[in-house]
Parts: C-alpha cells; structure tokens; sequence
C-alpha cells in the first residue's frame, strides 16, 4: 500500500475465493482489498468490463437476496498465487487450473465460517460475508500507480464482513508492488 496516495491500507496479492450459488463453481480472483476497519474490507472486483467472476457471483447473490461468502487468501502455494489474477474464461476454477500446472491436485480445506474450499497451505484466510445490497458498499479511489500518478475514479465497492481469519504461526506475507514507488517525489 501507499500512504498519504490511498485512501487506506490494502492487500495487493489476494487469492479472493467465491462459488456461484447456481453451478457451484468456485472463482479465485486478485481483488484489491483495502482496510476500511479491524472487521471490514471493501473488496474491489472490477478488473473487468462488467465486473470480475466474482463480481458477478456477488450479482446472483443480490437477485438471491443473500449474503455471498467470500475466503481471501495470502500466501499460497506458487501455481495458485500465478493463477489467481489470471483472466480465465468465466466458469474456470482457478485453483484446479493450479493443479493442472504442477500435475497433482491442490491440497483444499473447507472454511471455518464460509462453506468455500480453501488451499490448505494458504498462510492467512480472511474469511466473511458480502451484503447483497449495494448500499453498504463503500467509496474507494483514486489508486496510486507506480509511476507516481493517480488514477481510478472514485467508485462504490462491496464491503467483506470479516469473520474470522484463521493462520499459520509466523505466516509469511506476500505482496504485490503497487502505487508510487518508495522515494517518489509527490507533485
């Protein structure tokens, strides 16, 4: 993250789990998850036109009327941390993708609070609920980039009610460089 350029602190390199309720296919994308308080994240899931996989998972949660369970991972094992933020066609599980790459299948577990299956070696899980209505989404942007500039309109993103965050002892974080670069001078 990048202070005094965000409008909060956020995770860069999330591995952000979803089901469709109707087919049952789970959805791992690299959303933007910024700190909004110790219990809540407002989870960015636009890196497409009309929204991510999981955003439009979120979409038939809202026309179900019900929450859409949601497991963020940090740090996992290198075949599912390369295919998280990668733009497969809609409907492929990203985690079975990972286990295509290195010939064996990707060791899950089911959430502690979120009926999601989860990569077992994952360091941290943050695990919770999105509100299906989008007045409780919160604002957020501009995003620093790391040429030192700012861009992104300020938009409404849905907010993840976080559960419970179960962990490795001493996990090891990962991150992704985002933002201005460290010493760059603001204009």
């Amino acid at each position: 993250s990048t202070p005094g350029y965000d409008s909060a602190p956020y995770f860069t390199a999330t591995g952000c789990i979803s089901r469709n309720p109707e087919t049952g296919t789970q959805n791992m994308g690299t959303y933007r998850a910024g700190l909004k308080s110790p219990t809540r994240l407002a989870v960015r899931m636009s890196a497409r036109a009309g929204g991510a996989e999981g955003h439009q998972h979120w979409l038939l949660y809202r026309k179900r009327g019900e929450r859409m369970p949601m497991a963020i991972i940090l740090g996992c094992p290198p075949s599912v941390a390369y295919c998280a933020p990668q733009k497969l066609r809609m409907g492929v599980d990203e985690v079975a993708v990972a286990g295509g790459i290195v010939d064996a299948p990707i060791n899950q577990v089911r959430g502690k609070t979120v009926d999601l299956m989860i990569p077992a070696e994952a360091e941290i899980v943050i695990e919770g609920y999105i509100d299906p209505n989008p007045e409780t989404f919160v604002m957020e942007g501009p995003f620093a980039d790391y040429p030192g500039h700012e861009g992104g309109t300020p938009s409404p993103n849905p907010v993840l009610q976080i559960e419970c965050i179960p962990h490795r002892d001493k996990p090891i974080m990962r991150g992704a460089l985002e933002g201005a670069r460290p010493g760059f001078p603001s204009e």
